[in-house]
């Protein structure tokens, strides 16, 4: 086998081990408030987008970008002479660390459901301007 499908071989059975543990009923739950966290990251950056500040584009759920880079949006800021591409994982606050030491060169914001547009919003910018 090539390098490339091994490299594909080993996505798809690691995509298929995710697949599998979503259906568990131990995971459901882990699964349902990701997936809550990255809609309310969504509408966030909707506004932002309408705003004219930044552009987004989710990467995909199960996507590459998702599983092997662990990014959940490319952000894009555009400012008067340059501009610059983040790319975001959401996650939870237990998570964090754990993230950041998988993928280092992603970043990671925590949202938990205390948290208001408003607040979700400043992580946004907070890491636009890093």
């Amino acid at each position: 086998m090539t390098k490339t499908r091994t490299s594909r071989y080993r996505f798809l059975s690691v995509r298929e081990d995710i697949e599998r543990q979503r259906k568990d009923p131990k995971h459901l739950s882990d699964y349902k408030l990701g997936k809550q966290r990255e809609k309310r990251v969504s509408a966030v950056l909707q506004e932002l987008e309408k705003e004219g500040i930044i552009t987004f584009v989710p990467t995909g759920n199960l996507s590459f970008g998702d599983i092997k880079k662990g990014v959940d949006f490319f952000v894009v800021y555009v400012g008067d002479t340059s501009y610059k591409v983040c790319a975001l994982s959401v996650t939870g606050e237990k998570w964090v660390e754990k993230h950041k030491q998988r993928h280092p060169e992603t970043s990671v914001i925590a949202v938990n459901f205390l948290d208001t547009p408003a607040s979700i919003k400043n992580k946004i910018i907070e890491l636009i301007n890093k």
